[in-house]
This record gives C-alpha cells, structure tokens and sequence, in this order.
C-alpha cells in the first residue's frame, strides 16, 4: 500500500488484529474481515502516522485524489473500518474523531517480526503484447482557468483520432482522466493503466489563439521521448489535434516498427466554434454523471451545438447519450419517453455517420424496454464493428449477452473493456455480476472490490452475494448496509435508508427464518407498486434473494424499466436462490414477455442450460417443455 510505508506494507498488528494490506484483510484469531480497497487505504493511511490526527482533506486526496475524493466517501470508509475493528479487536472506540481537525488511530500500531506470506490476485486480463498509451487529460494553462472543458476535448479527440489505429492499444478515456489534479508519477500512471507510454499535455486558450504542448513518455523509464508545442487558433483546432495524433503515431511506429497510415487521424468535428464549444462543454457534463441538473445541462448545450450545426453528428451522439443517461439515473415520469428521444437523436448521428459506434450503442438501449434483447445486441454488436476498442461500447454488447444467460459469449468483450479502461468502476462492477453468473466468485468478489474502490458502490450488490457465496454472513451483511449508502437507489428507498433498518433487512435476507424472508417480500413488493420503482435493482435484489419469485416476476412489470435489466443477469448463477426462478412454473412466460424468449431463438440458450444442436428441447421439474428452433 502507498500509505503504509516499508515497514507496514506487508502487515502489521492494530490492537489485537492483524491487518494485512495486500490482501485486504484484517484477522483477530480465527476471525477474518475482508474490507474494500479505499477502506483499507484508509487504515494504512492512519496507522502510518500512529496516533496523530490525519485531517479530512489529507485522507481525501491520498487515498481518492482530487477526482474522486469526496466527504460522502470518507465518511463511509470510516464507518465501515469502525465497525470493522470494534467487531474484531473489542475497543469501542478504534477511531477518534477529533473537531474540525480529523481523525487519529486510538489503538497501538505495532510491526510484524516477519512479514506474512501474501497471495497476489493475478490479472483479470493479460494485457495485449502491442505498443499501449494512455493519454491524460491536458492542464487548462488559460489566464482564467476556466477553460478545463476545452482543454479536457483536445486529450479527449487525441485519444478518438489513436484509437482506430492498428497496432496501438488506448486506454480508455475515464481510466486516462482518473489521474487529473492527482500528484503521480508517469512510472505510477502507466503501471495503473497498463501502458508503456504516457502523452501529457497542456492548452493555454487566451481569446481565439491557442498553444498546446504535447509531450510522449516512456512510462516504464520515465525517458521524455518527444516534446512539441503548437500554435494555432480555435478554428485550427482539428488540424492541431490531428498533428499531435500524427505525431505520436510516427514516433511509436519509429519505436515499434509499425506500418504507415497515411490518413488523417483526427476529423473535423464542425465548422462552428462555438457548437463545437458547446459540444464540449456538454461532454464534460454528460461524463460527470452525478450532480443535481448536470445531464439536464449537458442535454440543453448538445441541442444548442445541434441548432448552430445541424450536421454535427458526434453532438447528436452525445445528446442521444446523455438522454440515455438521464433515462437511467435522474428521476422521471416517463423513462421510456427519454429513451425513444435518444433513440431518435442517435438516428440523426447515423444517417450523418453510419460508421460511427457510438450512435449504435446508444440505440441498444432501447429495445430493451420494448422486449426486444435480441434487437438490443444486435444493434451493439454493429456498434463494435464500427469501433472495436471503444471500452463503452464493448461493455455494452458484453453486458447484454450476459444478460440474456450467454455470458461465456460475452466476458470476452467485457474483460477488454476492463483492459482498455482500467479503472472505470463500471466496467469492473459488470465484470463481477458475469463471473457470478459464470461461477467464478473468486474473479467476481476481485472486481466488485475494484469498482467499489473506484467509487462505483453499486457494486456493492455482487460484493453482498460473494460474500455470501464464501459463507462469510455477517460480512455480506456489513456490505449491503454500506453500499445502500450511496447506492442510486437511496432517492427511491430514502424514507428506510437508514442504517439500523438495512441491517435488519440484510440480516433478514442472509439469515432469517423463511416466514422472516416472506414477511420482507411482501413489504418490498407493497413499496415497489409504482411504476417508477419498478427501475430500482435494489428491491428487486432483495426480493429475488429471499426467494419470492411470484413478486419478483410481478414486481418487474411487462417490460424492463430503464436500468432494472441487470438484475436478469443474477438468474443464471448456480447458486440458490437466484438460481431458483428458472424453475418456476410461470418463468418461461415471463421470458416471453419481457424478450428473453426471442433473444435466445437468435443467440442461442442460456449457458446454465447447455445446447444440444440447432434444436433445442429446455426441460424443468415441472413438466413443461419448451422447443426453440434456432433453424
């Protein structure tokens, strides 16, 4: 660990507990807690400076850095470790918090005599052996900084123009981005992201004249290998952003022994500077997500770049995004209304730009809430013909394979999305639900800690079944009062998000009594009447986990709602009672109804079930026999 220096960093006691960084670990006889990456982070972090006060801010930005670092996340982190070592060690008080300064250790840290032995995790993808860079986000040099946005959109094209190259591997926008304001090295980066070189850069905009620096390291050496600046103006701004791709490229090809590309890397976006301002103002807000009006705000610049450049195509991709987005995180009378709107302008971007993924991807969306998966991963699967390394959109046709049960079919893609964009926690909290479903809850419990550490705590909902799967109750427990937390769900459930009240409800669902389980699905079922509920994965997580199917097959509607579709995924793991509802007498309805039927007609039958040759005959204990040609 970082934090914990030398003489910590392979163990060291805490009290009566022993606590091992690596592996997440703390122990206190035949006791074990496994704790999140950041939590530990923060233990380290203390235990380093003994007994003294370590401030808010100072954990904040070591253990997140500035881009993810937030009160809400330290205040969690510390909750848990609390809990965590009053459980093991007795003290009721581990950790003082001390007004307005911040927090100290109130336990003896002591060191180990020996270091214990420690099991590294081995990589969930063994990186590609071709030339890799990541691109980081550029530095706003502006007089005002209040130029980050524009500075952000210069990386960020870099990065689109490199992509479609052969023979280089890009990292990922949001793992290359992770590292903006953060005080790390190249050597650091470019181990994180799994690349061995590492563009860095800066814009200073001051009116319409702009000057960008752009220079290459080999991040394994810390060796600058190239270094050019660049003078031009907003309008230039495609050609600039085009010679610094070129640039790079013909050094790595000189390094690599690459063939040539003679084509330009980096298109002209529009003719309009200042659509193409708005455009990435929006950008920037539609990438943030969270945040009361963010998607509103990026939506309402998309449609004023449009009505400034209706032939914009990336501005009506990216308006169809964010409407996506809106569709699943911001709270609406109609979610579906939202979607065909997206729909609608991912279709303007296609009819400008029919080779251009991003749309497509958009559109998979949509289907979904039409009961119609098969059109969903076919419109996907044209998505990653267009762009292949595009880790949204290998993410994506992945994902839906795993939802309709082919999800040894689609690890692979979701796996290089992880590989592209490392530190997405997205793309490790979709990694984890497949290796559930796939029965690898050891790979499942290593992804959803990462993308819990990388602030993505919906995660939390495989962590809570891996820990379950591994017999540890409590901890499966602790882990489902944590999450919903932070959970998108918290805005539907707020009036029991409580901490007491979730405890009772995990304890419920991990170890009561049936008649205690039956009692808790008809309570959940009863909140989750409104149609609006029906997209919260939350409940319909504890109503599937305490078995009662009848409510869960009632409870997710005719069609699946706007971010509810994930929950399919958990039906084809091996484990009960997940597993359960394939054996329920009114499943191969619901499959029917909601799409599942016709998609398995097209792609083939859930794993779980095995295939026999183009017909398959799906037997059950119920005496119902289903026959899906796939002739």
């Amino acid at each position: 660990m970082a934090f914990a220096g030398d003489e910590l960093v392979d163990g060291f006691g805490l009290g009566t507990c022993s606590v091992f960084p690596k592996r997440n670990l703390i122990t206190f006889g035949d006791e074990t807690i496994g704790l999140e990456p950041k939590v530990m982070d923060v233990c380290c972090l203390l235990a380093s400076r003994g007994g003294d006060v370590v401030s808010r801010d100072d954990l904040i930005d070591q253990v997140w850095g500035v881009k993810f670092g937030s009160d809400e996340s330290l205040t969690r982190a510390i909750y848990i470790l609390r809990r965590a070592l009053s459980h093991v060690s007795g003290h009721d008080a581990p950790i003082e918090t001390i007004s307005k300064k911040g927090y100290c250790l109130a336990v003896p840290v002591t060191l180990f005599s020996a270091p214990a032995p420690i099991v590294v995790a081995p990589l969930a993808v063994p990186p590609e052996n071709r030339p890799s860079i990541a691109v980081l986000a550029f530095a706003d040099m502006s007089a005002t900084q209040d130029q980050g946005y524009f500075s952000d959109g210069v990386a960020e094209e870099i990065i689109n123009a490199l992509v479609p190259l052969s023979g280089i591997r890009v990292a990922g926008r949001t793992s290359s981005f992770s590292f903006k304001g953060a005080n790390k090295g190249i050597g650091a980066i470019g181990e994180a992201l799994g690349v061995d070189h590492v563009l860095e850069g800066s814009v200073r905009k001051q009116g319409e004249q702009l000057r960008i620096v752009a220079q290459l390291v080999d991040a394994r050496s810390d060796t600058h290998l190239w270094s050019h600046t660049y003078h031009g103006t907003v309008d230039s701004v495609f050609d600039l952003q085009d010679q610094i791709a070129r640039s790079v490229c013909d050094e790595l090809r000189v390094i690599f022994h690459l063939d040539e590309d003679q084509t330009r890397l980096a298109p002209t976006l529009t003719h309009s500077k200042e659509a193409y301002e708005l455009f990435l103002q929006g950008r920037a807000l539609r990438e943030r997500i969270f945040g009361e009006g963010v998607l509103e705000q990026a939506e309402d610049y998309f449609k004023r770049a449009i009505a400034l450049d209706p032939n914009f195509a990336e501005a009506w991709a990216e308006l169809g995004y964010a409407q996506v987005q809106m569709a699943g995180y911001v709270a609406a009378e109609d979610r579906r209304s939202v979607l065909a709107r997206s729909f609608d302008a991912a279709q303007k971007a296609i009819d400008l730009k029919p080779d251009y993924g991003l749309p497509w991807m958009v559109q998979s969306w949509t289907p979904l809430t039409q009961g119609d998966f098969a059109e969903s991963i076919r419109l996907a699967q044209r998505a990653c013909q267009f762009s292949p390394d595009d880790p949204d959109v290998l993410v994506r046709y992945g994902y839906y394979l795993a939802v309709i049960g082919r999800v040894n079919e689609g690890l692979p893609s979701i796996r290089k999305a992880v590989e592209l964009d490392p530190i997405q926690g997205r793309n490790h909290m979709v990694l984890s639900m497949a290796l559930l479903a796939a029965g690898d809850s050891e790979g499942a419990e290593h992804h959803a800690q990462m993308a819990i550490g990388l602030q993505y705590h919906a995660a939390s909902l495989p962590a809570q079944l891996t820990a379950k799967v591994s017999g540890n109750v409590e901890l499966a427990i602790e882990r489902m009062v944590a999450g919903i937390e932070t959970s998108a769900s918290r805005a539907f459930v707020s009036e029991v998000a409580t901490p007491q009240l979730w405890r009772m409800v995990g304890t419920i669902v991990f170890s009561g009594t049936d008649e205690q389980r039956a009692g808790l699905v008809a309570q959940m079922h009863a909140m989750i009447a409104e149609p609006a509920r029906r997209s919260d994965v939350g409940f319909l997580h504890i109503i599937l986990s305490c078995g009662g199917y009848d409510a869960f097959i009632e409870a997710f509607g005719e069609r699946a709602e706007p971010g509810n579709h994930i929950i399919l995924v958990l039906l084809w793991c091996s484990f009960a009672p997940q597993n359960g509802l394939r054996d329920h007498s009114d499943f191969m309805a619901f499959a029917q109804r909601i799409g599942l039927k016709a998609a398995w007609e097209v792609y083939g039958l859930p794993d779980c079930w095995g295939e026999a040759g183009p017909t398959i005959t799906v037997p059950n204990e119920r005496d119902w026999i289903t026959t899906i040609n796939l002739g």
